[in-house]
């Protein structure tokens, strides 16, 4: 009886979507740093409009996890849109250690390329680094070219990554108050781009200042306005309401608007904008759209989960949300488009919060790089073996071990018994256990996940729950325990079924999910598997 309730499951994951649901405008929506509970703790401020119309009406994982770290906002886009793991498509970090050059390099940084849109240098990048093929790029071959692939967001990885290598266009903010672009993608902005950049949208968004949305005493899922643990970012004090203008020195640094409610909002005109203008969703090829919601971040960064200012930012999302519905169904028809909406990580509650509740926690910051050549030195007599230390792995210097015939195993026992006595530290997995052994599950396994053999370091350092590396003030994420891991996934429109799911999914269920809804191939090195959400 088991055996055949299995089966049948497994048929109606492949049951093909009818050619009626098939959508003409497929879109992912990704919320930069959002904690699934969010949808829980402050669905009494929602409408019914925004997340209540995608949850009642949609299908909504509760249980959603990624199953890798690290968990950061480059690796997180790539691993949605490509159905693998770092370990598999190369996106290990925002920034990483390149071993070849001996410096830190940017996930999406290019300089054989050049900006588009204006004469910073902001567009000299690329999605050449990223390894696997994406939901676009494979549509993009299926239909011969036809389907219009693009992306959108504040932050240049958040729209590159999405939009792969085969893409129409990726779009993301300078801090001129324009999007740009890369010669990667293009040689100029379409002109309806440069209207809209030349209507200088972040100006008169500024001009509104951030005030909450509600009377104060309406935020009772928050701690109180001026905790000692948030920090200021961008603005000049951390309670409400913050002076935008002042913050940005009269409107002079326009970069302010990431780091506000009104990031959001930009990112969502100009999304509309797109979808016009590129009459996406208007004939008979699925066109693909990704947008990255980046500001709610920066203010999580900032001001932490508990903040109001986290609060209010995520009751102005969601009747961002409602906008956004609402104008696609205008313009592409109600049950003519399908989206998904998750977060390419979560964050941990502010340390300082934590403490104050007895829950152990801590801050993790040391020089470690300088602290570890000095003792390796006074230990083995050489100078510089540890050539980096970065997201948390230490990476040794391969010449100075050859050339002063140190013994790796005795270098890579040395190091971990230094850094385990350092208060914090959990666990440490080196590089040869990383390539031999084969973890199926446990924290081995998501660090397995996220480790390159030819990018990452020799050893990896896990922090006990609750500890970062950053400030006193604010937050971070990037370990593989709940609180960054478990984020939202909801899936709504064309040919999905109502309900929810406890059931534990992954990230790297996405991408196969969506290429079976719009019928193209799924991305080459996808991992994951369809989930089964589609009407009967």
């Amino acid at each position: 009886m088991v055996l055949r309730i299995v089966i049948l499951s497994f048929v109606l994951q492949l049951v093909p979507v009818k050619s009626q649901d098939k959508p003409k405008l497929f879109i992912g929506l990704v919320v930069d740093q959002m904690r699934q509970e969010y949808l829980v703790r402050y669905q009494g401020h929602f409408g019914e409009g925004g997340f209540k119309r995608l949850m009642n009406k949609g299908f909504t994982f509760q249980n959603h996890h990624y199953n890798y770290m690290p968990t950061y906002t480059a690796p997180g886009h790539a691993s949605i849109y490509t159905g693998t793991t770092p370990a598999v498509h190369g996106i290990v970090a925002n920034t990483w250690f390149d071993k070849k050059r001996q410096q830190s390099h940017y996930c999406v940084n290019d300089n054989s390329f050049n900006t588009v849109g204006d004469s910073s240098t902001a567009g000299k990048k690329s999605a050449t680094p990223l390894k696997s093929s994406t939901i676009g790029d494979e549509l993009k071959v299926a239909s011969a070219g036809k389907s219009k692939v693009f992306a959108v967001a504040l932050k240049d990885r958040s729209a590159i990554l999405p939009a792969g290598h085969a893409a129409d266009g990726a779009f993301w903010y300078s801090n001129t108050g324009k999007f740009i672009s890369s010669t990667y993608y293009m040689k100029e902005l379409p002109t309806w781009l440069s209207n809209f950049n030349n209507q200088e949208h972040p100006k008169a968004l500024l001009k509104k200042n951030w005030e909450l949305i509600n009377k104060k005493g309406a935020y009772t899922n928050s701690t109180q306005d001026d905790h000692p643990g948030e920090g200021v970012l961008d603005h000049e004090d951390n309670s409400f309401p913050h002076d935008l203008i002042k913050s940005s020195q009269n409107l002079e640094n326009l970069g302010v608007i990431k780091a506000c409610p009104q990031g959001n909002t930009l990112t969502r005109l100009i999304a509309e904008s797109l979808i016009k203008n590129e009459n996406l969703g208007k004939d008979e090829f699925c066109d693909f759209l990704s947008i990255s919601f980046s500001s709610i971040d920066y203010i999580g960064h900032a001001f932490g989960p508990n903040s109001i200012e986290m609060e209010d930012a995520i009751i102005r999302l969601d009747k961002e949300l409602e906008a956004f519905l609402t104008f696609l169904d205008l313009s592409v028809g109600e049950n003519q488009y399908t989206l998904f909406l998750t977060a390419d990580h979560g964050a941990l509650q502010v340390p300082t919060l934590l403490k104050e509740y007895q829950i152990p926690s801590g801050l993790f910051n040391h020089d470690l790089r300088s602290d570890l050549n000095k003792y390796l030195t006074k230990e083995l007599g050489v100078n510089n073996l540890i050539l980096a230390v970065q997201n948390h792995q230490v990476f040794f210097n391969s010449e100075a071990i050859d050339s002063s015939n140190v013994d790796y195993k005795q270098l890579s026992a040395l190091v971990s018994n230094y850094v385990y006595k350092l208060d914090g530290v959990y666990k440490i997995l080196n590089k040869e256990n990383l390539l031999i052994e084969s973890y199926s599950n446990g924290l081995n396994a998501l660090v397995q996940k996220g480790f390159h053999p030819q990018m990452s370091g020799d050893l990896w350092i896990i922090l006990e729950p609750g500890w970062i590396s950053h400030e006193r003030t604010g937050t971070t994420h990037g370990s593989p325990f709940n609180y960054d891991t478990h984020v939202p996934l909801i899936w709504y429109g064309a040919g999905i079924k109502t309900g929810s799911s406890t059931d534990r999914v992954y990230i790297t269920d996405i991408a196969p999910t969506s290429s079976f809804l719009i019928g193209s191939p799924q991305p080459n090195s996808t991992e994951g598997n369809i989930l089964p959400i589609v009407k009967n």
